[in-house]
């Protein structure tokens, strides 16, 4: 999209701030995958990216890596994951294997459970440059739950200016 999504503005507050809060209240602790000056005003800790250049994979994998324990994701793009979303996401999770959401037949790699278990897995997914998330959790047998309930909104994405433009039209 050209431009740092997590900070696009939506009703006065940033993405990565709305999505912040909504993982605070599932998680003790919320952190950024990534670094950059404008997050400092943020509450939540940076953890820089130990292979840059490798999208969500490489913050996944950083994040394992610092924290040294299973982590929630949501990616920055997400401004309307919900709660409810959240917790059944938590509710479903099988320890030592990736549990993922998909919701009209499509799965977002980026809501999930990862955990700790697989950062070696992980780490030769980068050293061998496949960073496609989709290959990955289905090679790794991620657990893939399809969301029961009608939540549109809660799964919608930015990932270009038109779909950014409708969002910001509509709220």
């Amino acid at each position: 999209m050209g431009e740092n999504k997590a900070l696009l503005q939506l009703q006065g507050e940033t993405f990565i701030s709305k999505i912040g809060k909504t993982l605070s209240t599932v998680c003790p602790k919320v952190y950024i995958s990534g670094q950059d000056t404008a997050y400092n005003a943020l509450p939540y800790p940076q953890i820089p990216d130990i292979y840059t250049e490798k999208g969500p994979l490489g913050g996944i994998y950083s994040a394992l890596a610092f924290l040294r324990d299973d982590i929630l994701v949501c990616s920055c793009d997400m401004p309307f994951i919900s709660l409810k979303v959240l917790q059944y996401l938590l509710s479903q999770v099988t320890p030592q294997h990736i549990t993922v959401l998909s919701y009209q037949q499509k799965i977002f790699p980026v809501v999930g459970y990862y955990p700790y278990a697989l950062l070696t897995n992980l780490e030769m997914y980068i050293n061998q440059d496949m960073l496609k998330m989709q290959v990955i959790i289905k090679e790794l047998n991620a657990k893939v739950i399809a969301y029961p309930n009608e939540d549109t909104l809660a799964f919608t994405n930015i990932n270009t200016p038109q779909q950014w433009a409708l969002i910001n039209n509509t709220k």
